[in-house]
C-alpha cells in the first residue's frame, strides 16, 4: 500500500510543482486525510510517507510522460523492497531479536502482529473518513492547515531548502501537546547531528560513485535500526541520508546546512503553535 500510494503522491507532485496555489491546496488535502486515520498506526504512516514523497520527490514540475516514469521507478523500488524483506524478514526478527536488548533495554517485543487483511484495513479507513471522532477531526485540521502554511512557506523560502518546513511538520505534529514538544525537540536535535555531520562528510571528503551509494546504504540501515531506540538517533540517520540521497541527485550540502536547520526549528515552531491554538476547548 506504501508503494502505490507513494507512486501516485510522486506523480501528482511532478504535476503540481510548476502550480503554488494547487500544490498547497493538494498537501493541505492530503494532510487532512493523514489526520483522519491517525489512529491507525499503519494507514496513519501510509499517509506520512504518501506527504514526505510529495515534498522530497516532486520538487521539480514534469510533463504527464516523465511523471509517469518517475512513479514507475518508484514502484519497482517499492516492490524490489518487499521482495527482499519477504525474503530475508524472518532471519532478520531472529537477529533483532537478540540485538536490539543491547541497544535499548525494555523495547517492545520485536515480534509483530500479521497485519490484517486488505479487504477488511479498507472497510476501517473508509469508515475512519467517513466518522472520525473529535480528535481526530481536530488533527485533521492542525494538519490541513500546518502543511498548507507550510507550503506557502516552503515555496517563498524555495533557494534555502524551504521544503524542510512542511517535511518538519508532518513528522512532528502529534496529536497531543506533550508528543508535539518531545519530538519537536528530539527532530531538531537529530536534525543538526544529521545535518552537522553528514554535511561535513560530503562537503570535505566529496564522495563519489561507489563511495556515495555505499555511505547512503549504511545509512538507510541505520535509520531503520534504530527507528524503534530513539526518535533523536533515528532523526540524526534520516537526516543524514537525506543529505546524502540530495547529493546523489545534484543537490549539493555545501553552503546550505544553516538554511536545513533554520527550516527544520520554523517547522517545529509552526507544529508546537498549532498544537496550542488549533484544539477544542473545554
Amino acid at each position: 500500500m506504501t508503494t502505490a500510494v507513494l507512486a501516485v503522491s510522486v506523480f501528482v507532485a511532478c504535476l503540481v510543482a510548476d502550480q503554488p496555489v494547487l500544490a498547497v491546496l493538494t498537501l493541505a488535502a492530503v494532510g487532512a486525510v493523514v489526520g483522519l486515520l491517525s489512529p491507525r498506526e499503519g494507514p496513519g504512516q501510509v499517509g506520512v510517507q504518501a506527504v514526505i514523497g510529495f515534498l522530497a520527490l516532486g520538487q521539480q514540475p514534469a510533463p504527464v510522460r516523465t511523471a509517469v516514469t518517475y512513479a514507475v521507478l518508484v514502484a519497482a523500488g517499492g516492490l524490489v523492497q518487499v521482495l527482499v524483506g519477504t525474503a530475508v524478514g524472518p532471519r532478520v526478527r531472529r537477529r533483532r531479536s537478540r540485538v536490539t536488548p543491547l541497544l535499548r533495554q525494555h523495547l517492545p517485543d520485536p515480534a509483530r502482529a500479521d497485519p490484517a487483511p486488505l479487504p477488511e484495513v479498507g472497510r476501517a479507513v473508509i469508515n475512519d473518513l467517513r466518522h472520525p471522532g473529535s480528535g481526530p477531526r481536530w488533527h485533521a485540521l492542525r494538519l490541513a492547515l500546518g502543511l498548507g502554511v507550510a507550503e506557502v512557506l516552503s515555496q517563498l523560502l524555495a533557494p534555502m531548502r524551504g521544503y524542510w518546513i512542511p517535511l518538519t511538520v508532518v513528522t512532528v505534529l502529534q496529536p497531543r501537546l506533550t508528543d508535539t514538544l518531545g519530538r519537536g525537540r528530539d527532530r531538531l536535535l537529530g536534525t543538526a547531528l544529521g545535518v552537522a555531520v553528514a554535511g561535513a562528510v560530503v562537503t570535505w571528503a566529496q564522495p563519489e560513485g561507489a563511495t556515495l551509494l555505499a555511505l547512503g546504504t549504511f545509512l538507510a540501515w541505520a535509520m531503520f535500526t534504530l527507528q524503534s531506540v530513539s526518535y533523536v538517533l533515528y532523526s540524526t540517520a534520516l537526516t543524514a541520508w537525506l543529505v546524502v540521497f540530495l547529493e546523489v541527485i545534484g543537490i549539493t550540502a555545501q553552503g546550505s546546512m544553516p538554511h536545513r536547520l533554520l527550516a527544520t526549528a520554523i517547522g517545529g515552531a509552526l507544529a508546537l503553535l498549532l498544537v496550542v491554538v488549533v484544539r477544542r476547548r473545554g
